[in-house]
C-alpha cells in the first residue's frame, strides 16, 4: 500500500469521504515508520563516521518521504471539506494516536 496507489487518488477525485480513513491510517504507519528509521540512522551516524554524508542522505530522505504522507493527509482533509464541510478532522484523530 504506497501513497500514490490508486485507491487514494479515487477518494480525492470521487470525492468519497469513506476512503479518506484509509489515508490517514497510512499516514499514521508512515510516521511511526520515519521516526524508527530515523532513530536506527541516527545511530549508525554515531557508529560509523566513514560513511556520514551517505547516511546524511538517507536521513533526509526518510524525512521527505514521512512529508509526502503529510500531503496525502492534507489532500484527504481537503476532500473531506470538499464533502461535508467538516475541517482538521485528521488533527483530531492524530491527537489521540501514539506516533
Amino acid at each position: 500500500r504506497g501513497l500514490g496507489d490508486v485507491y487514494k487518488r479515487q477518494a480525492y477525485n470521487n470525492k468519497n469521504e469513506a476512503k479518506t480513513q484509509r489515508i490517514f491510517d497510512d499516514d499514521v504507519t508512515l510516521d511511526k515508520q520515519y521516526k524508527e528509521l530515523s532513530k536506527a540512522i541516527l545511530r549508525e551516524l554515531k557508529r560509523d563516521e566513514d560513511h556520514l554524508e551517505d547516511l546524511a542522505h538517507l536521513l533526509f530522505v526518510t524525512r521527505h518521504l514521512e512529508r509526502i504522507g503529510d500531503h496525502a493527509k492534507n489532500i484527504a482533509e481537503a476532500t473531506i471539506y470538499m464533502c461535508s464541510g467538516e475541517m482538521n478532522r485528521f488533527d483530531s484523530l492524530e491527537d489521540n494516536q501514539d506516533v
